[in-house]
């Protein structure tokens, strides 16, 4: 034990003393290292690091874009080769006609031997422009197998390959199945393919948009049209929540992460692609029934009523066939409207919507009263107004019908 004397002097009645006195655990204090000892971690330090960056590959190697990666499949074009996926399933059961008054109203050629969907991924879901495309979707039916074909664009220089390749498919095929493609899809090929080959893009087959008759059949009632939502309503499949897909095997360069991204990107756009042909095919069984979905007669009849009346008033006149509802009842008022002789056979429709308090009662209680005008009986040309006023018609119309009240009271009175 060292002597008492040993240890550094402390001044009386300082802070340490009273630590001390008190009992409390002393603070110990830890002497600095020595230059010898500095001097020997900073050797170690750089020995790690040296020995680290020896197995670092350097960024130059490393493959950060789709450019970099070297694809087992590719498609040999006048512009280049470009990155192409294709795979070929079981075989569908394709109509090979549409029905004559769904053909007309989409004004497109009835016989259907070739048809092929198109989809499109635009850069943007990958960070790039929304005007530019990433991924140029299609599938057809060949030699008994359904193929599904994907062109990749790794950058704009694949934009030529791309098109070209594109082209080519559209001679083949009678006709071109697209969602919203009339203001998405064919617009935004159109712009590059003026920008890019300096010609417009003009299908060399028919183009059939099917967003049109999804959104006024499966999503009336604020139901969703968007394609992935309508596989359940509408073809009765169930979309899978993930899918492999080869990009796995041929992108192995890039991180899990970017993988991961790319092939879910390349899934939905493959799912798309392969809906649309199940949704063409759920259409034409749904026109080509003999009880027609009234929903589906009114489009083909508001498609055809500024080409032919007639027929389109035919189409309305089938959709407003069977038990009232607000559809058959709008179908309905069409057929009054377009064909005057069909009249007679329709007045206990509207009569029924008026009873019914169905959404178009005030319009169906309005038609009811012009058409007694027409005939000479005020007596019900004044009580069917009245109905229709009592079924809160808008504010303009309401207005028109009071005049139109008074005028015919002041004129019965007589």
């Amino acid at each position: 034990m060292s002597d008492a004397s040993d240890r550094a002097p402390r001044p009386s009645g300082s802070l340490l003393d009273d630590r001390c006195a008190s009992g409390l655990p002393q603070i110990c204090r830890t002497p600095e290292p020595t230059h010898e000892v500095v001097a020997r971690l900073r050797t170690l330090v750089k020995e790690t690091e040296a020995r680290y960056a020896s197995r670092r590959p350097r960024s130059a190697m490393e493959p950060t874009r789709l450019a970099d990666q070297c694809f087992d499949h590719e498609l040999t074009t006048p512009y280049g080769a470009i990155p192409l996926y294709r795979m070929e399933l079981p075989p569908l059961s394709l109509p090979l006609e549409i029905p004559l008054a769904l053909a007309a109203a989409w004004g497109v050629e009835s016989t259907c031997p070739r048809p092929m969907a198109l989809d499109i991924e635009t850069a943007a879901t990958v960070g790039g422009d929304r005007d530019l495309p990433f991924v140029i979707g299609m599938a057809w039916q060949d030699e008994g197998a359904l193929v599904l074909q994907q062109l990749i664009l790794r950058g704009m220089e694949d934009e030529s390959a791309a098109l070209w390749a594109l082209k080519g498919r559209l001679v083949e095929s009678s006709h071109l199945l697209t969602y919203n493609g009339s203001r998405f899809d064919l617009p935004l090929l159109d712009r590059r393919s003026r920008a890019v080959l300096q010609e417009a893009f003009d299908p060399a087959c028919d183009v059939v948009d099917l967003e049109p008759f999804a959104r006024s059949v499966f999503g009336a009632d604020g139901l969703s049209s968007r394609l992935a939502d309508l596989e359940e309503r509408a073809v009765f499949v169930v979309r899978p929540a993930w899918t492999w897909h080869p990009v796995w095997q041929e992108c192995s360069g890039l991180s899990w992460r970017r993988r991961r991204h790319l092939a879910r990107v390349l899934t939905k756009n493959g799912q798309d692609t392969l809906s649309l042909l199940l949704l063409f095919r759920a259409v034409h069984e749904m026109v080509a029934d003999e009880c027609v979905d009234p929903r589906a007669a009114c489009f083909i009849a508001r498609a055809l009523e500024p080409v032919d009346p007639g027929e389109a008033a035919g189409w309305f006149e089938r959709a407003a066939e069977g038990p009232l509802d607000a559809v058959r009842l709008k179908a309905a008022l069409g057929a009054w409207r377009l064909r005057e002789s069909s009249r007679d056979g329709l007045t206990h429709i509207l009569a029924g919507g008026v009873r019914g308090e169905l959404p178009d009662a005030w319009r169906a209680a309005e038609q009811l009263g012009l058409r007694a005008w027409r005939l000479g009986n005020m007596e019900d040309a004044v009580r069917w107004t009245g109905e229709a006023l009592r079924h809160h018609p808008p504010a303009s119309t309401r207005s028109r019908m009071c005049a139109r009240l008074n005028r015919w009271t002041a004129r019965r009175a007589k």
